[in-house]
């Protein structure tokens, strides 16, 4: 996807802007599966390893009409804020973008599926399992709710509990499967890294930047 999505950006109209450019990259390599950046400045700072001063200045910049721009929905503006939440960012054709992603996975999982094939027929793959063998039993999987960007995240948030001693257990993991996967994906994410960073044993969202109190509530805790 993003080896087509950064030609995209050398054709557009911001190619010549290499700071904007490799900012608007940056930000789409903050997107969850739905387009969004729920992330507040500070998290977006830390994230792509700028200041925030330079992320202020970049999310103004995508967020100002382009008459240049090669989409004139929306005036050309690249990313709008998400109203009601206090902080995060859609980008505003990521559909677009994902489409391009979309294409590329179908054509790997039928090159993966004509691999399989033509290795079961040469009999390289073993399909039925040896009787003196025994046999482990596999642990139930668990389903991970939204997308790749959450599966990533989850991943992190699985190292970090065992690093800090206190490796999730089963029923824990499901309970917070089970609310995280009741929020937007962005947030959830934003919420799992940002408990990393505190060094946190339960998860937390973080609070909205018009928010001066760190206290957590009960609506933004998740602490399992």
């Amino acid at each position: 996807m993003f080896i087509k999505l950064f030609n995209q950006i050398l054709d557009s109209s911001i190619a010549d802007d290499r700071r904007l450019r490799h900012f608007f990259t940056d930000i789409m390599l903050c997107c969850d599966s739905a387009g969004f950046v729920m992330m507040t400045e500070a998290a977006i700072s830390r994230r792509i390893g700028t200041t925030i001063d330079e992320v202020k200045w970049g999310l103004a910049e995508l967020m100002k009409p382009d008459p240049r721009s090669k989409t004139p929905d929306h005036e050309g503006r690249r990313i709008e804020a998400v109203e009601g939440s206090g902080y995060g960012w859609r980008v505003i054709n990521f559909e677009a973008y994902k489409s391009i992603r979309s294409t590329e996975d179908m054509r790997d999982k039928t090159r993966d599926r004509v691999r399989r094939f033509r290795a079961k027929k040469k009999g390289t793959v073993d399909t039925e399992p040896t009787h003196n063998t025994p046999q482990k039993k596999e642990a139930p999987s668990i389903e991970l709710p939204h997308g790749e960007d959450f599966a990533a995240a989850w991943s992190r948030w699985r190292s970090h509990r065992s690093e800090i001693k206190k490796p999730l257990k089963p029923t824990s993991e499901l309970a917070q499967l089970k609310r995280l996967g009741n929020t937007p994906e962005g947030l959830a994410v934003a919420t799992i890294d940002h408990t990393i960073e505190m060094g946190w044993q339960g998860l937390r969202a973080p609070e909205p930047q018009n928010k001066s109190n760190n206290a957590p509530t009960q609506s933004n805790t998740y602490g399992i």
